[in-house]
């Protein structure tokens, strides 16, 4: 197996959370993260490039609709080719998905996460597109 190389999609502040405390052993430069720009600070954002755990670092301005995203991921993928990938929101794993189909990466693909992310469905709609609803906790 290659080295592993860890694509970490975030739309969140990625201070809040350790990544490379939770992902011990791997080496320098194995995790890539990408982000909305908004939700780092730029001090943040240069600690987070200067990192050695991380290979490639990069913010988006409109994160969610911002085409370059793929784009550079695309280009990301020819260069270093990403093994896994880790979403951490709920729009993270739409967009992670499009990305193992699109690469051929093992996990849920597209559109396996379509009806568990759209849980404001109402029962009967989500019957009829042949998901479970769920019942919200407690």
């Amino acid at each position: 197996m290659p080295h592993p190389h860890i694509l970490l999609l975030t739309l969140h502040d990625p201070t809040e959370f350790a990544f490379p405390a939770w992902l011990p052993g791997l080496p320098p430069g194995a995790l890539s993260l990408v982000l909305d720009r908004d939700s780092v600070t730029a001090d943040d954002l240069t600690a987070l490039a200067a990192d050695p755990a991380y290979g490639f670092v990069r913010a988006y301005p409109n994160y969610l609709n911002n085409g370059n995203v793929y784009a550079d991921l695309d280009a990301l993928h020819r260069t270093r080719p990403v093994t896994h990938i880790l979403a951490f929101g709920e729009d993270d794993v739409l967009r992670a998905a499009r990305l193992r189909e699109r690469w051929g990466l093992p996990g849920q693909g597209w559109p396996a996460p379509r009806p568990s992310a759209t849980r404001c469905w109402p029962a009967p709609r989500c019957r009829r597109r042949g998901c479970r609803p769920t019942r919200a906790p407690p």
